[in-house]
């Protein structure tokens, strides 16, 4: 095992975190994909069924950045814990109110309520990494290796639908969505640093706000959505190149190779202390990105060549997000970096839907060998705006104090 990992692994507290991180990810791939099918199965319409589906997305995006702002105001235990009560018991009224034909609306309302309140247990845990390792090589490795297991959480979770439908049918998956989410909300609550909080204030709310008016957070944000952007129109033109080809099933290898790409490349960058400064390394990687972009570009007319570019283009896709999570450390108040790291996850998320969304609409037009050129496009932007916007990612404040890097997530006690 590569010595940073090693070293991040015996911090107290880190495993059972990660666990979490592992166990809360996995109903994130699955409750989009089970909601879609069980909803069909209920109501025989698949017009309602995405209607549901977008909801409890949408909320999903939403929550993000209550809990964010929850978690830096009142500590990630007390909002992981009433968040993850309350999806799991959501979950569980989603899923009797579809067995038991309640209204539409109830089903709807609690899809959206189920999204709204799913843990944020990775944007705990980041807020947490931040001040219970210190040195930008442990940090990094630390982020790399949270994004790699949500990663490999998400990725997950559709092969959990499928044995759901083979074992019974769609609404068990459900079911283990919500086991899941309780389990991750136990394992997060449980978590021990081994030594007692110190006593620290709360960051003052206005503070927070002031923070996420920054120039640092607005360019890591705006190259975020950009760069989620290019991945919902690629998760779209690889859906429409399968169909226009006759290869249904490339569709969905593409899309798997693509995400064990990020687990390998989140892994691979966390390994290795990096040469230069975050800021400087960030547009570097984000130009061999557009590079790894012309490559799936290109290698449309080559099953095996798309694999393989596909591979490239999630593993350089990576360290953008390490990088780019790593940076908040840098351009935002420790008090924030809960909230902060929610928002630019929440703007990521988004923005692929709108990706997704508007590559649907021009697909006719140039149909999707032409859209795979989008993204590209997209992500050369985002590395021309980094690369612009570099003096703004300097660190605001001086480094975490040793005293704050072995606090603990409760956010003190007065």
């Amino acid at each position: 095992m590569p010595r940073p990992y090693a070293t991040i692994l015996s911090t107290p507290g880190l495993i059972p975190r990660l666990l979490a991180v592992l166990m809360s990810a996995m109903p994130l791939g699955m409750l989009s994909l089970a909601i879609v099918l069980s909803v069909r199965e209920w109501t025989g319409s698949f017009g309602a069924a995405g209607v549901i589906s977008g909801l409890f997305s949408g909320g999903n995006a939403l929550g993000l950045a209550l809990q964010g702002a929850a978690i830096d105001r009142f500590g990630a235990r007390r909002t992981i814990v009433t968040s993850g009560l309350l999806c799991t018991a959501m979950l569980f009224c989603l899923l009797l109110s579809g067995q038991l034909g309640a209204p539409l609306a109830l089903t709807a309302l609690a899809a959206a309520s189920s999204g709204v309140t799913i843990p944020a247990v990775t944007a705990a845990v980041r807020a947490w990494l931040g001040r219970a390792l210190s040195g930008e090589v442990l940090q990094g490795a630390a982020y790399a290796l949270l994004a790699a297991l949500f990663q490999a959480g998400v990725t997950i979770g559709p092969a959990a639908v499928s044995l759901a439908l083979i074992v019974h049918e769609p609404s068990l998956a459900i079911s283990a969505a919500g086991l899941l989410v309780l389990a991750a909300t136990v394992l997060l609550a449980r978590a021990d640093d081994g030594v007692p909080p110190p006593r620290r204030r709360r960051p003052r709310r206005r503070g927070a706000q002031g923070a996420l008016r920054g120039r640092g957070f607005l360019t890591l944000m705006v190259l975020t959505f950009l760069h989620g952007a290019a991945l919902g129109v690629t998760v779209l033109a690889i859906s429409a190149l399968a169909t226009e080809t006759s290869r249904p099933v490339l569709a969905g290898i593409a899309l798997t190779v693509l995400a064990i790409g990020e687990v390998s490349g989140a892994l691979v960058y966390g390994a290795v202390a990096w040469p230069g400064s975050r800021r400087s390394r960030l547009p570097a990687v984000q130009a061999m990105a557009v590079l790894a972009a012309l490559g799936v570009f290109l290698s449309t007319g080559q099953p095996a060549l798309l694999l393989a570019a596909m591979f490239v283009a999630g593993a350089l896709a990576a360290p953008v997000a390490v990088l780019t999570s790593s940076l908040l450390d840098v351009v935002v108040p420790e008090g924030a970096v809960g909230r902060a790291y929610t928002v630019i996850v929440a703007s990521g998320l988004v923005a692929t839907a709108l990706g997704n969304a508007g590559a649907g609409q021009l697909v006719g037009a140039v149909g999707a060998r032409g859209l795979l050129l989008v993204p590209a496009l997209s992500i050369a932007a985002a590395a021309t705006w980094t690369l612009a916007r570099r003096g703004t990612l300097r660190r605001l404040s001086p480094p975490v104090s040793e005293a704050a890097a072995a606090a603990d997530d409760t956010g003190g006690r007065a």
